[in-house]
């Protein structure tokens, strides 16, 4: 079954909550889905952290239900490809934009 974008947003959305924002698409219907996250928990984070947790949840104490995009989409998740994670602040800075993110 193929995964669409708005699975992977909604998902990302329930894990990120109000503070965050996810913009995840593809380039066409079937190719990988791509894109970006926002959070100010990212602040201080190591990018390889922000990872691990996209993917694979994050640990307790530290986290909620959030179990990784690997748990949520099991066999599908192969379906994902990059999606950059970024501080309210790196994002600012990076694309010279402000973000609604705090």
């Amino acid at each position: 079954m193929v995964l669409t974008p708005k699975e992977v947003t909604d998902a990302l959305n329930g894990w990120l909550g109000t503070e965050g924002r996810a913009n995840v698409g593809w380039t066409s219907p079937g190719s990988r889905i791509t894109g970006y996250i926002v959070h100010p928990n990212f602040r201080g984070l190591a990018p390889k952290e922000r990872q691990d947790w996209l993917w694979n949840g994050v640990p307790k104490p530290r986290g909620g239900d959030w179990t990784g995009l690997n748990a949520v989409f099991k066999e599908r998740a192969t379906q994902i490809g990059v999606i950059l994670a970024y501080s309210p602040d790196e994002y600012e800075q990076l694309f010279d934009t402000e973000t609604d993110v705090a």
